[in-house]
């Protein structure tokens, strides 16, 4: 909700929250009125439900939903989940799905990801996946290929920092920050647009190489994953790109003359 706010500062924007837990939606609504019931909330237009509203015609331009398939005992109910939330989206609505950016966290979003192919993209089983016209994968992937890390055994996660809430004293400071790694993906109810889709820089190794050597792994619309070897006297435009990216970031590199 905070990052909604702070991309849409000028706008007015109504949050449902969905947790079967009363109490969770009980700590979260106290949280935006800094932990004191009495206190007016940081958001106005703020909802909090334990199920989804049994309307079909309440639907949403924007539906997240972040460690919940994790929770969910079995495959049947994740693809339930999945159907429940893409059917709550409105045309041109974006769907987001975040999970730990472990092995199992990965294999949970590839897991969502497949079955939007295979049940929800392509109901008449199109064997080109880049002629379904009902919705595509707008984030990070960008083709519609089976993921290239799965068949490496690898995980494609990110990594955001964050403040530790001063609760305990972990030694290592007031100011410390940590790091947290996630997976995701984001779906939008729209055709695939016909424009050019750079390559997205999934693994990059520590810039502070000697020699100055930047080694990077980028995700490519043809469903491979590149690996660039950038320098100073090799692929210089793009040795400037990378020093300056984040992993996740579109790169507008020719990977044919990888110039």
């Amino acid at each position: 909700m905070w990052a909604s706010q702070r991309t849409w500062p000028n706008q007015s924007i109504g949050f449902l929250n969905i947790d079967s837990s009363s109490y969770m939606n009980t700590i979260a609504n106290l949280i935006t009125r800094d932990g004191i019931a009495s206190n007016s909330s940081c958001f106005k237009n703020m909802f909090f439900k334990r199920n989804f509203p049994k309307s079909d015609q309440e639907e949403y331009e924007l539906v997240t939903s972040a460690f919940t398939l994790f929770e969910l005992p079995d495959r049947a109910s994740r693809f339930q989940h999945l159907s429940l939330l893409w059917n709550k989206l409105k045309k041109d609505g974006y769907l987001v799905l975040v999970e730990n950016g472990n092995k199992n966290g990965f294999n949970l979003i590839n897991e969502a990801r497949e079955f939007f192919f295979k049940e929800i993209f392509d109901p008449k089983k199109i064997i080109n996946r880049a002629e379904i016209d009902n919705g595509h994968i707008f984030s990070p992937c960008p083709h519609s290929q089976t993921c290239p890390l799965v068949t490496e055994n690898l995980v494609c996660r990110f990594f955001v920092r964050f403040k530790p809430l001063k609760v305990y004293d972990w030694g290592k400071g007031n100011d410390a920050n940590e790091e947290f790694p996630y997976s995701y993906i984001v779906l939008k109810k729209s055709p695939l647009p016909e424009t050019k889709i750079w390559p997205r820089l999934v693994y990059r190794q520590p810039l502070k190489i000697r020699g100055g050597i930047i080694h990077s792994w980028l995700c490519t619309e043809d469903g491979n994953v590149e690996h660039l070897v950038a320098s100073k006297n090799r692929n210089k435009t793009s040795r400037s790109l990378l020093r300056y990216s984040k992993l996740g970031d579109s790169l507008p590199i020719h990977l044919d003359n990888k110039k």
